[in-house]
């Protein structure tokens, strides 16, 4: 296996399929911009279904290899 960085999406991301490179700007500063944005492949994807006071929410779960 190899080492991955996992990423919450509280909402969808269409047509998003495991082996799809993506690139990531998870909004920080600068020194966490330089070591974590990057271009990642998609390792593997978890569907989260939560129930929130009577509301239905999706998100996903996303498995990331560093390109």
């Amino acid at each position: 296996l190899f080492p991955y960085t996992t990423l919450f999406r509280s909402n969808s991301v269409p047509f998003l399929g495991v082996g799809f490179s993506v690139e990531v700007d998870t909004g920080g500063s600068n020194i966490s911009a330089s070591r974590m944005d990057n271009r990642y492949v998609v390792a593997q994807i978890n569907h989260k279904f939560i129930l929130n006071d009577g509301k239905m929410q999706y998100g996903q779960d996303l498995g990331l290899i560093r390109e």
